[in-house]
């Protein structure tokens, strides 16, 4: 085998190689380059963690969820672009790697919530990833919402913003195999942890003076 390739056991089914192709699980989820990014692509394109800069530098790839919707790799972090054609608009929610591997942790949550919802019992659950980038099931409607949320002047409470995607529960079942390939593709996540578990974070004033655990109030301590 040539130098470039990675070949993962069958469970995961990956291989990549100069072309940059990739399957997970199932054949029509696919990785290639991803085309230059046009202006509107490239709108929020700063990462929010700065401890992740530097971290990795490997190859680009793209992971197609169906519906026009997926993942890719964009500079240090990981990006969950859905377009809509009807609309013209390409919404998007993006990961530090710290903010991806508080998602992993979370999804054994998230899918059980998901079952829960899709059996019509009464769910409404939230997880803060950090930095009010937030994931929400609610039985009312049948998606996984990933958002960035913001606290307005004269607002208690984040609200959320236009900045983030719902995934249908198809594309959060393709979603979750991503979230168990990522960590062959970025084998930085292996050593990432969430903030809570950074050393400085060992005592409440650490929580209460970190940005992405606490973001609407953190100026305040």
């Amino acid at each position: 085998m040539g130098p470039g390739h990675l070949v993962i056991d069958e469970a995961v089914n990956v291989q990549i190689g100069s072309n940059h192709v990739l399957a997970v699980n199932e054949p029509d989820i696919c990785c290639s380059d991803p085309e230059p990014e046009t202006e509107v692509q490239k709108e929020g394109n700063e990462m929010d963690d700065a401890d992740d800069q530097n971290l990795f530098d490997g190859e680009k790839f793209k992971l197609d969820l169906t519906g026009n919707c997926f993942v890719e790799r964009r500079g240090t972090g990981i990006v969950l672009r859905q377009f809509e054609p009807r609309s013209n608009v390409l919404k998007e929610a993006s990961f530090s790697l710290r903010r991806w591997k508080e998602l992993e942790w979370t999804m054994p949550r998230i899918n059980e919530a998901v079952e829960e919802a899709k059996k019509g019992k009464d769910v409404r659950a939230t997880w803060h990833l950090g930095g009010n980038l937030i994931v929400t099931v609610d039985k009312r409607f049948p998606t996984v919402d990933i958002r960035h949320f913001d606290k307005l002047r004269g607002s208690d409470e984040p609200r959320p913003t236009r900045k983030g995607v719902a995934m249908r529960y198809r594309q959060f079942d393709r979603f979750k195999s991503v979230v168990e390939l990522m960590p062959h593709l970025i084998p930085e996540l292996e050593k990432t942890v969430p903030c809570y578990m950074r050393d400085d974070h060992q005592n409440q004033l650490g929580f209460l003076q970190c940005p992405e655990c606490n973001p609407n109030d953190c100026v305040n301590w």
